[in-house]
């Protein structure tokens, strides 16, 4: 009775972590961009740009994710439109360092342009409470 119930827990065991080893590949591709990211700060759009964007970079970006994302080419660069919910412990020269080019300060809210293959670093910004993208946004 012992053996039986020892090879039904260790296949339990088993299927649990084969179950949670699929559920961490939805993790992986979705801090693929950055491991460091910090998930929580991301909206759900955002999120799903970062999971559909995975490791492939910014030279593949197909015309569907660009449309879908708002992604827009300014000085050779693809930069999505973004807003920022900040606080006062934000480090403007962090942002800025990465290629951010922030367009509006209506504190607490922020808006800037993030280059593309940047996005997942966003989260890690002093400062940074929350980020989601906005599709109507145009370079200046």
């Amino acid at each position: 009775m012992k053996k039986v119930l020892l090879v039904a827990g260790a296949a339990f065991v088993m299927m649990g972590c084969g179950a949670a080893k699929n559920s961490g590949m939805m993790d992986q591709a979705k801090t693929a961009v950055s491991d460091q990211a910090d998930l929580s700060k991301y909206s759900i759009d955002a999120k799903s740009m970062l999971s559909e964007l995975g490791g492939q970079g910014t030279s593949g970006l197909s015309g569907d994710f660009k449309q879908k994302f708002g992604v827009m080419e300014k000085d050779g660069g693809q930069f999505v439109s973004t807003i920022i919910k900040v606080n006062d412990q934000i480090d403007e020269a962090d942002l800025t360092s990465k290629g951010v080019e922030v367009q509006t300060k209506n504190d607490p809210v922020w808006t800037a342009l993030c280059p593309v293959d940047k996005f997942g670093e966003l989260s890690k910004v002093n400062g940074v409470e929350s980020i989601d993208i906005s599709k109507g946004g145009n370079a200046k």
